[in-house]
């Protein structure tokens, strides 16, 4: 029921918008909003909002309707402006689409979530014709953007294909004229100068993996035949970033090993001339699954990455430029009007609506870990058209379910920030209805937030914070 709000002039009626309440002190409440706006009251303005007494403070009632916490007829409409802007990868088709090459790789990653097959066996890569039908589904999607990822198994293993794809998807973009990137995600181990300069003229972004120090990456990404991958990994990171001039992203993905390295985790990207890293936890799917062996718990995880998030500020006060990639993302899903569009961290998850992925057959997936599971097959490039998929049950129950609104999300201070994975749910409990008390992103994602928020709030680190969102990528 409205509430009526009247000071000397004016009459205003008003009601509560949803919102949510986290006490971060005893004098401190933070509040956020479904459409992502938050504010701190201290526990005299809590009190007020809680029991319908704005009208005793008009200061506060301005700072309540301008963030739209209060709704009234003057800010409904910049409301559902600001949400729909939030929310705006519902609407504009699926702009990521991650194409896999191949399902060969001459590396045995012991957390690999895709289980790829060895170097040396047939038929599995893709071949022309099936890379053709993929353009051509890809460009069927609305979305004004399209980024198409390469990835595998280790993609330049079929270099001929990506090149085949890169001209094919650039000439029929002459048509379609879409903001057309490419990117692809390799291991390095292969790349040669041919394919560098082919990636360079195609402004193809790189990305890499480097989980540390050797000791540390060689015992996480092993060759197939157990031998060191660290030196051509970081000889290319080498040669792109300091011969080329050219930019390259990695992560490391966290495993038990990790803990002990850190510091040292940072030092090497450092070393190596990179922006930033982004301390990548596990997908429990593929080789991952052996999580007993290799993983551990979300307190763990986040330990390591407010630790190394200390020593990566402790940098930036010393004059070195350098990031951490999961903060820069939960800041810019806070303090932006514009959601970053990082399909993790979405809700509903980017699932068919964000991103969507194809292997080396042409089969449709709704998402990269989804191809781990037949059950996220959706069809394929061959047979379907991208309108049926977007718009069928499957995809329509990945949303519902990512949503939400299905479980205990819809109460939590943290849901206009966090997201969920219905593939990571399904792998750990064998069912898409998620268990939250569970789920190890819940209960990292939790913690990770408050981290951040308290971060911006009390301390004075918030300088150097604000200086990440406007950084650029993450």
């Amino acid at each position: 029921m409205p509430i009526s709000y009247f000071d000397a002039n004016t009459c205003i009626d008003y009601t509560e918008n949803q919102y949510f309440v986290k006490r971060l002190e005893p004098d401190s409440f933070l509040i956020t909003t479904e459409h992502g706006a938050w504010v701190v009251l201290n526990k005299r303005e809590y009190d007020l909002l809680r029991l319908n007494q704005l009208h005793k403070d008009p200061n506060l009632f301005n700072t309540l309707e301008y963030k739209g916490i209060i709704v009234t007829e003057r800010n409904i409409d910049l409301i559902v402006e600001t949400y729909r802007k939030k929310k705006f990868y519902l609407f504009s088709g699926s702009s990521l689409h991650i194409v896999s090459m191949t399902s060969r790789c001459n590396h045995r990653c012991i957390y690999c979530y895709v289980s790829a097959s060895p170097e040396d066996s047939k038929g599995n890569d893709m071949d022309e014709d099936t890379a053709k039908a993929v353009v051509d589904f890809i460009f069927q999607s609305p979305s004004p953007w399209i980024t198409i990822e390469i990835s595998g198994g280790e993609p330049l293993l079929n270099f001929p294909v990506i090149e085949f794809l890169i001209d094919y998807s650039n000439k029929i973009n002459k048509k379609f004229k879409k903001n057309l990137r490419h990117t692809i995600v390799t291991n390095l181990s292969v790349m040669d100068e041919d394919m560098l300069k082919f990636l360079i003229k195609n402004r193809v972004g790189i990305s890499t993996s480097l989980d540390g120090p050797k000791e540390l990456h060689d015992k996480n990404r092993k060759y197939l035949n157990g031998s060191s991958s660290y030196e051509k990994t970081v000889y290319w990171i080498d040669v792109i970033k300091k011969q080329y001039k050219y930019p390259l992203g990695a992560l490391p993905v966290i495993t038990k090993y990790s803990f002990d390295y850190g510091k040292e985790i940072v030092d090497e990207y450092v070393k190596y001339d990179l922006e930033s890293l982004r301390l990548k936890y596990m997908a429990p799917v593929g080789h991952a699954r052996l999580w007993n062996k290799i993983g551990y718990s979300p307190e763990e995880y986040v330990g390591l990455w407010k630790e190394v998030l200390e020593y990566i500020l402790c940098l930036n006060k010393r004059g070195i430029d350098f990031r951490e990639g999961m903060t820069t993302l939960l800041l810019k899903k806070i303090i932006n009007p514009v959601d970053p569009n990082f399909v993790d961290l979405n809700m509903p998850c980017g699932a068919v609506v964000g991103q969507t992925v194809y292997d080396d057959k042409g089969d449709i997936y709704t998402c990269d870990e989804g191809r781990a599971f037949d059950i996220f097959r959706l069809g394929n490039v061959k047979k379907d058209r991208y309108k049926d998929i977007a718009s069928s049950l499957t995809t329509g129950y990945m949303q519902d379910l990512s949503s939400g609104y299905s479980f205990l999300c819809d109460n939590c201070v943290w849901k206009p920030y966090c997201g969920t994975c219905i593939v990571c749910t399904y792998s750990t409990q064998g069912s898409m209805i998620n268990k939250l008390p569970l789920d190890f992103r819940c209960r990292a994602h939790k913690r990770m937030l408050e981290h951040v928020f308290r971060k911006l709030i009390f301390s004075e680190d918030r300088e150097i914070l604000m200086k990440w969102v406007d950084a650029g990528r993450y």
